[in-house]
């Protein structure tokens, strides 16, 4: 078995690569450098052949971790960085090390699993948007505050906002009758403006329909919203990293090639 780690911004998350089969794993909050995080999440598991892990947390998180791997199963992590190119994907970066590794390995799943141009939303604490040919390359991306940080800046910075109550769970319509309703529809609509406008963009751009791929801690608040055709892919980095894992020989790659979806 071999356990792929997610450290981000707010949660831990993993799965597990058991041949050639990408199991789920799990999502805990992360605190700061706990331990108790990683006890919490994998106490249970059996002893991994290896560990691949993605990070945004910080050094010493990481070094929190990599010890912790170290005491518990006797295993160096690996940490998965970008490059300017690899496992089918070129980086449209000018500085390739800058785009998050995150990013990366999202596109990496993108290529492996679809055939076509797709467009890779993913909708965490920053919203990233990511273009990729069919052929791999890369052509760019976007970043924009995700939902929480923009209801947040409103309730920091603008007048008669800051008091008012966000409660994300309310239902709403496209317009509001309230100001804490009101916060929270402009924020999913601006999102879906955003993406639905960058989707339609690139498809007459690049002369062919573009594949909306959504993923991230707040997809299922936009999917119902889209308008134009998504897909869900919440395991689309474990995608991502089981191809790394895979290629580095820590895993038996598949007996045979894995039909891609067509976009």
């Amino acid at each position: 078995m071999i356990l792929l780690i997610d450290a981000g911004n707010s949660r831990l998350k993993w799965a597990c690569l058991q041949g050639k089969k990408l199991q789920p794993g799990g999502a805990v909050p992360r605190s700061a450098a706990s331990t108790r995080d990683f006890a919490t999440a994998w106490d249970e598991l059996e002893p991994p052949e290896a560990v691949f892990v993605t990070s945004v947390a910080g050094d010493k998180f990481d070094t929190t971790l990599t010890n912790w791997l170290k005491r518990k199963w006797k295993c160096e992590p690996t940490f998965l960085t970008t490059r300017a190119k690899g496992f089918g994907v070129t980086n449209a970066y000018v500085q390739p090390e800058r785009l998050g590794v995150d990013r990366w390995l999202a596109l990496i799943g993108a290529h492996d699993a679809w055939n076509g141009p797709v467009c890779i939303v993913d909708c965490g604490t920053a919203v990233t948007l990511d273009a990729m040919r069919g052929d791999g390359t890369h052509a760019g991306g976007l970043i924009v505050p995700g939902l929480v940080l923009m209801q947040d800046s409103l309730k920091e910075k603008a007048s008669g906002i800051g008091d008012i109550s966000l409660n994300p769970e309310a239902s709403t319509g496209l317009l509001a009758t309230d100001t804490g309703n009101a916060v929270i529809a402009g924020s999913l609509y601006s999102l879906v403006a955003l993406i639905e406008r960058v989707v339609g963009d690139l498809s007459l751009e690049w002369k062919e329909p573009v594949q909306c791929l959504v993923t991230g801690g707040d997809a299922e608040q936009l999917l119902p919203l889209l308008m134009v055709k998504a897909e869900h892919c919440p395991d689309l980095l474990f995608t991502g990293m089981a191809v790394v894992a895979r290629q580095s020989g820590a895993a038996q790659p598949p007996a045979r090639t894995k039909e891609k979806k067509r976009a």
